[in-house]
């Protein structure tokens, strides 16, 4: 089974964060990043942990994205700018613990 590509296009979640030549397959259900990509593309950093990952600034070390683990996948939750959010986290002091967790975290370069 084959599906079309219908266009292509830039978007942009938030002022910091970019999704450069986004494919449009209608057919298609889901939402997938290249991380390699959007790290490129973003100069950015990606540090994975069980439940949440963290999109850094690849100079600064400064948090400019969320990820929430669910069901195996990671969803971007929450953005520098507070722009972006998600319905997949339903539940608030699950949220809560993982936002402190990753605002305690740093890395140095």
């Amino acid at each position: 089974m084959t599906t079309p590509i219908t266009h292509t296009d830039d978007i942009s979640l938030s002022s910091r964060v970019k999704l450069k030549k986004v494919i449009f397959v209608p057919n298609f259900h889901y939402n997938f990043l290249s991380v390699s990509k959007f790290c490129k593309d973003n100069n950015v950093t990606v540090l994975f942990f069980p439940h949440f990952c963290l999109f850094q600034d690849l100079w600064t070390g400064s948090m400019i994205s969320i990820g929430k683990e669910y069901h195996g996948l990671y969803y971007l939750v929450k953005t520098q700018d507070n722009n972006m959010s998600s319905s997949v986290v339903d539940n608030k002091s699950d949220y809560s613990s993982s936002m402190n967790a990753c605002t305690s975290v740093t890395y140095s370069v």
